[in-house]
């Protein structure tokens, strides 16, 4: 197995992970204990900033391959997507968009950055799972 393939598979089960995390913080809404809906929020924080970088780990190792790859950081890997047509316009600035979430939880840690970003996870999970449908590898 390619290394670009075992990749894809790490990354797909990090995208599990992340709708794992979505639908029990959506059960544990209901519950009337605040530790349970905190961890559960924070667990879901946890997963979408793993996978974020998990699916940018992924498109660099694509990438990797092409000549005069010379570029690392989120910003050169969609640059270079969005120029080898691997997103499109929509695609490119949603993939900025990844990076700002990914810095904001990152950076510090806030009980209102965490609230934003879990709302609206289910947006996140969707785009990454596009990105990576589209940049599946040939042989896997």
């Amino acid at each position: 197995m390619s290394k670009l393939a075992k990749h894809y598979i790490v990354t797909s089960k990090a995208l599990a992970n992340l709708q794992r995390a979505l639908e029990t913080n959506a059960a544990v809404q209901e519950l009337d204990d605040k530790k349970f809906v905190l961890a559960a929020r924070d667990s879901t924080v946890l997963c979408f900033r793993l996978c974020v970088e998990q699916v940018f780990r992924y498109l660099s190792q694509l990438l990797k391959d092409l000549p005069a790859w010379d570029r690392q950081g989120p910003e050169r890997i969609i640059q270079s997507c969005a120029t080898m047509r691997l997103f499109t316009k929509s695609d490119t600035l949603a993939a900025y968009r990844e990076v700002e979430c990914h810095d904001m939880v990152s950076l510090g840690y806030k009980n209102e950055i965490a609230a934003q970003i879990v709302s609206a996870a289910p947006a996140h999970y969707r785009f990454l799972s596009h990105i990576l449908k589209k940049a599946k590898p040939e042989k896997l």
